[in-house]
């Protein structure tokens, strides 16, 4: 018996598996490959059931990364007991090949295959279940198994009669070992931790997990792969790290569209938890959808769209659900001159916040002012003394979180009017962005400022039939 058949029979004995012995394989097919080894669909003679197994070479002696995490996969997998995870059978070893085995659940294919052969088709009420099913599995490892993922995508994610299981757990970490993980396997690019991209000794965590699946929900959304239009994973990396992310598919829900762009936001800290997710799933509301235009390359900058404040507020109340904070406003082609040196390469979001302490405070105040003048030529309401009203106000905002803007009317949409007085007429509408606000952010004994849009909300628009009324309003609005 040799050192890898010794591995193997500790193994069966530790993680009380079953041992299926390697002849029992019959009709043996590969349908495809793992992180770390081919997968095959075969019969277990005596049961009429299809399983999958899954191969693992141990030969090589000097490739312990193999044998590592194949016993890692085990440990992990042979606790799984829970219906949105594949199950685990037994195990099994040839010791003339010097393979190792894995005996599983089969399913019928996986996510991407089954979003696929959707497209033309999927009802959004199946796609909140499958949302829902894929955040139970998820919420099961994070908060029973106590384990990180670290390697979900579409391709991880299998189907079983219409059903979510989550599969292949040889990336994964127990959040109580105290080994790091330095190594350059990241997984599925578009799946994976910006922090990771920009940064290989980067330790993948839960809140990785939580933007793989931020990353995996827009793909329920769409039925499409991220990043389908482009073939250049380099490209997808700088994308990726400059925080820019897929466009949002028209007649997806908004509050859809919210959870899945917190999720998938750059800062892990702001990524909500699978407890918060399937809170806003079972209570998600199909309605309003999104009617918004749609974007060259199907994608968007994640700096100002889509999202709101308070993670645990309704899309049904005046101030929408919200989903995310501390969001930076400034696309690449309008980055402030302050940030400019850092729009022609990737950056991390921390780079861009404003620090405030005892020595920077006033030069952040006047870089602040400095871009809202920059600002100021760019737009006019057509009234000059109103358009001076609001700049000046604008160049104040430091003592203020709240920021007047001029906002484009193509910002609003679904207008529809709900009051009428002998001065103004009173509209309900939905504001695309949300409004400019600006947040301060402890960190390590500092304090950031930070700009971020509000996202999607519900307002109230006003319509004077005076002229002179909707300046005095204004007037009186601002000295308030």
């Amino acid at each position: 018996m040799n050192d890898n058949e010794k591995l193997f029979q500790c193994a069966i004995t530790e993680y009380e598996l079953n041992n299926i012995p390697i002849r029992k394989f019959k009709n043996k097919k590969r349908i495809g490959r793992g992180a770390f080894g081919y997968v095959f669909k075969c019969n277990i003679d005596g049961d009429s059931r299809m399983v999958a197994i899954k191969e693992i070479s141990v030969s090589n002696e000097n490739d312990s990364t193999s044998i590592k995490n194949f016993l890692n996969e085990l440990k992990l997998h042979s606790k799984a007991k829970n219906r949105r995870i594949i199950e685990l059978f037994g195990m099994s070893y040839d010791s003339n090949e010097d393979l190792c085995y894995l005996v599983m659940e089969l399913a019928e294919c996986h996510l991407r295959e089954y979003l696929s052969n959707k497209k033309d088709g999927l009802p959004w009420n199946k796609k909140i279940e499958l949302a829902i099913q894929l955040t139970e599995g998820l919420s099961y490892i994070h908060n029973t198994m106590n384990v990180a993922h670290r390697d979900l995508h579409t391709k991880n994610v299998l189907i079983w009669q219409g059903n979510v299981k989550i599969a292949d757990f040889g990336l994964s970490k127990n959040l109580n070992s105290a080994t790091s993980s330095k190594n350059n396997v990241f997984g599925v690019i578009p799946f994976i931790d910006p922090q990771k991209l920009e940064d290989s000794c980067y330790k993948l965590n839960t809140k990785s997990d939580i933007y793989g699946l931020g990353v995996i929900l827009w793909e329920i959304s769409s039925c499409f792969p991220p990043f389908y239009q482009q073939d250049d994973g380099i490209s997808i990396i700088k994308n990726i790290i400059q925080n820019v992310r897929e466009a949002p598919i028209i007649g997806t829900p908004l509050s859809f569209i919210q959870l899945y762009s917190k999720c998938w936001d750059a800062l892990p800290s702001l990524r909500p938890t699978t407890d918060q997710i399937l809170n806003k799933l079972n209570s998600l509301s199909l309605e309003p959808i999104y009617h918004g235009t749609n974007y060259n390359n199907n994608m968007v900058s994640n700096t100002s769209d889509y999202f709101t404040d308070n993670f645990e507020e309704s899309l049904d109340d005046s101030i929408s659900s919200g989903l995310s904070e501390y969001h930076f406003l400034y696309p690449t082609n309008s980055a402030p001159s302050f940030i400019a040196d850092y729009s022609s390469k990737p950056v991390k979001k921390e780079e861009l916040r404003i620090a405030v302490d005892h020595y920077c405070e006033k030069d952040c105040n006047m870089r602040i002012r400095k871009f809202f003048q920059e600002q100021h030529s760019h737009w006019t309401c057509g009234n000059l003394e109103i358009d001076k009203m609001i700049r000046e106000f604008q160049e104040g905002v430091w003592s203020t979180d709240l920021i007047l803007e001029w906002i484009p009317f193509e910002q609003f949409y679904d207008i529809k009017k709900v009051n009428e007085s002998m001065f103004s007429i009173t509209y309900s509408a939905y504001w695309r962005d949300g409004p400019l606000l600006m947040k301060d952010l402890p960190e390590n004994e500092r304090i950031f400022k930070i700009f971020y849009r509000k996202g999607i909300i519900k307002v109230a628009l006003k319509k004077f039939k005076y002229q002179n009324t909707s300046t005095d309003y204004i007037k009186d609005f601002i000295k308030e």
